[in-house]
């Protein structure tokens, strides 16, 4: 009996060990910019490497990408990743766990163009500054009292004043009768 359980499970071996090797499927992208060196977060998780950066993902949906380089302007992306037939039940069930090969996704984006940071003139920057002045001004019209000059040489000392919290404390009253356990003066 010992014997035809072991010539069977010699048997069947070589048809049950494929099933231990596990499937997987690897998720990858690749995000790309021009000029390159961009810095890239996805979902606001940076990726810790300059474009053309390479990561990594679980689950299809959008993802937003944001990438970001010095003197150029901030671009912002919501970048779909449509799923495969194997990302569907029950055949991710299958292709993650019983398939015994890898499945590789690699999904590339871009090149995302950047746009070149614009410095403002001078005169635009004066100009925002008369406008936010005179904003400013029209704000607190009436509400805010004129400044009043306090310790400038010329003008009288200002009056000391207490802290509001500060108040004066009465002085505690003698006790009249000594504590217990003291003998008497």
């Amino acid at each position: 009996m010992r014997l035809a359980s072991a010539r069977l499970l010699l048997t069947l071996s070589p048809l049950l060990l494929p099933m231990l090797l596990t499937g997987c499927v690897e998720r990858k992208f690749i995000v790309q910019s021009d000029p390159p060196g961009a810095v890239v977060l996805v979902n606001n998780v940076p990726l810790n490497t300059y474009t053309p950066a390479d990561g990594s993902w679980v689950y299809p949906g959008c993802y937003n990408f944001s990438l970001i380089k010095d003197n150029f302007e901030r671009l912002e992306v919501r970048q779909p990743f449509p799923a495969k037939w194997y990302d569907y039940p029950p055949l991710d069930f299958v292709a993650e766990n019983l398939i015994p090969w890898t499945i590789e996704d690699k999904r590339c984006f871009g090149p995302y163009p950047l746009k070149p940071l614009l410095m403002p003139t001078a005169e635009e920057v004066v100009g925002r500054g008369e406008a936010m002045r005179q904003r400013a001004q029209g704000l607190g019209a009436g509400k805010i009292p004129a400044p009043t000059p306090l310790g400038l040489p010329g003008g009288p000392p200002p009056a000391p004043v207490a802290p509001p919290w500060t108040a004066p404390v009465p002085p505690a009253p003698a006790p009249s009768t000594p504590p217990i356990g003291l003998p008497p003066p």
